[in-house]
């Protein structure tokens, strides 16, 4: 899709508001799309557990 396209679906309907979403999760819309990333966290604790996220 280009650009010019995607500009006129979002003018059909200046009511709605576009939301982005990433890995299902809503991005706050303070946000710019340069701006989201994605990082595993590796991480132990001073008590020596273990921890990973995404």
């Amino acid at each position: 899709m280009k650009y010019a396209d995607f500009a006129s679906r979002l003018a059909r309907h200046p009511e709605r508001e576009l939301v982005f979403e990433f890995d299902t999760k809503r991005i706050h819309r303070d946000y710019h799309l340069t701006e989201v990333l994605s990082a595993t966290i590796n991480a132990i604790d001073c008590g020596g557990a273990v921890d990973r996220w995404t």
